[in-house]
């Protein structure tokens, strides 16, 4: 009776190491593939920032060509009568 106590808690005993040693193992493995992600995640989110900073200038730059743009073809709808004349103010 006695033996047959000490056989289960042995087989208990090596039932629960193993458990253990895969829950130690698993969550040795789960932490670097968290740690391997989130380090991926970082570098993406630094290249997205420097790709919105390009974006930006970009932005910018198109921007202040459509504002000469707009404002060069304003300068040449003038009407002929409202242009200065070049030989004075009164035109002669």
């Amino acid at each position: 009776m006695a033996n047959s106590t000490v056989s289960e808690f042995v087989n208990l005993l090596l039932v629960l190491f193993s458990i253990m040693f895969c829950c130690v193992c698993s969550k040795d493995f789960v932490m670097k593939i968290a740690s391997d992600i989130y380090n991926h995640v970082v570098q993406f989110l630094a290249r997205c920032q420097r790709a919105l900073y390009w974006s930006l200038w970009l932005m910018l730059f198109m921007f202040i060509l459509a504002s000469i743009k707009v404002l060069t073809e304003d300068m040449n709808n003038i009407p002929q009568s409202k242009r200065a004349h070049p030989g004075g103010y009164y035109g002669y």
